[in-house]
């Protein structure tokens, strides 16, 4: 998302959309978007802070774009291959590998793991 997106977008190879375009003319959405934004994470962060992770995880399950994805997780000089499976309560990763689920706090994920 742009707020105002530039004729020449030959180079750009993934999905996006701008702002201006969405507005039609309306001067304020830029601001109104940054308003409900902040309202939204405010909210969100109240919720986190008195339930933790729990409120979060199906939503968290349901837009998580490697979930049933073989993934490489980069933890430093170490790396280990697997299915990823999610998150657990605590925010771990949930690795799928040949010794079983793994939970991770920590790494980089790329999905370039047949590499």
């Amino acid at each position: 998302m742009n707020v105002a997106m530039p004729e020449n977008v030959e180079g750009i190879d993934q999905p996006w959309t701008s702002l201006n375009e969405i507005a039609n003319g309306q001067t304020n959405l830029r601001n109104e978007l940054v308003k409900t934004l902040t309202q939204k994470l405010c909210s969100s962060i109240e919720l986190y802070e008195t339930q933790g992770l729990k409120p979060f995880l199906d939503t968290w399950h349901k837009y998580d774009n490697f979930i049933g994805q073989n993934i490489k997780l980069i933890m430093g000089n170490r790396e280990v291959h697997g299915v990823c499976r999610g998150i657990d309560s605590s925010g771990a990763l949930l690795l799928e590998t040949d010794s079983g689920i793994e939970q991770y706090v920590g790494g980089e994920i790329s999905v370039r793991a047949a590499d």
